[in-house]
């Protein structure tokens, strides 16, 4: 455990001076207008509907496929998994917990469910929902490469140069965002060798 939060923090410190924009300061902020910043600009967005492209790695085995998402702030989901020229092969769901595959007017639950299951299912809506976690004044601060760092307990926050919160690192995962002002372009999460990414090209709210 201690050698995956320590090879995820080199893998940071490594990468820090590429993600630097031109012509943004890397000045060091204080805490307080660290914290301000980032909290302030935080957006609230629990819901999706639009294309994603999604990646997985689960037990040495990779996925990839694109598809037509809606997440609603309840957290029930409904994915249609595309083939080419956009037909849609299956569709997948997870309503009030319950997890069901159809394809075809079949129910191809068990078919499915070792491919896109409820844990992948679970795993997109986890990292669906802004903001996952965000720092107060109990957390520490620094800086890394003229980013902000907030760390407590197991958790690090690491911000991008335009203070939105870019990656969670926790003991057990790293979690990693990518963002077009305050619109989320991407999700990565990975834990160990398994790992999921969401591209996203739809609408927020």
């Amino acid at each position: 455990m201690g050698k995956f939060l320590l090879s995820a923090l080199c893998l940071l410190i490594l990468t820090a001076c590429a993600v630097k924009a031109p012509g943004v300061s890397t000045a060091p902020l204080s805490k307080g207008d660290a914290l301000r910043a980032v909290r302030s600009g935080a957006v609230n967005l629990c819901g999706y509907s639009g294309k994603v492209r999604i990646t997985y790695a689960v037990k040495e085995s990779e996925q990839r496929f694109s598809g037509l998402l809606k997440k609603s702030c309840n957290g029930d989901i409904e994915l249609k998994i595309l083939g080419l020229f956009g037909v849609v092969l299956a569709e997948v769901t997870l309503k009030n917990g319950v997890y069901k595959a159809v394809r075809g007017g079949e129910d191809v639950t068990t078919d499915l469910a070792a491919i896109v299951g409820k844990q992948e299912l679970h795993l997109i809506n986890r990292t669906l929902t802004f903001p996952s976690i965000l720092p107060d004044n109990s957390y520490e601060y620094d800086t890394l490469g003229g980013l902000s760092v907030f760390k407590k307990g197991g958790a690090t926050l690491i911000t991008d140069s335009a203070m939105n919160i870019a990656t969670i690192i926790r003991a057990d995962s790293v979690t990693k965002y990518t963002w077009e002002e305050k619109t989320p372009k991407s999700a990565a999460m990975n834990w160990g060798k398994e790992g999921i990414k969401i591209d996203f090209y739809g609408e927020w709210r």
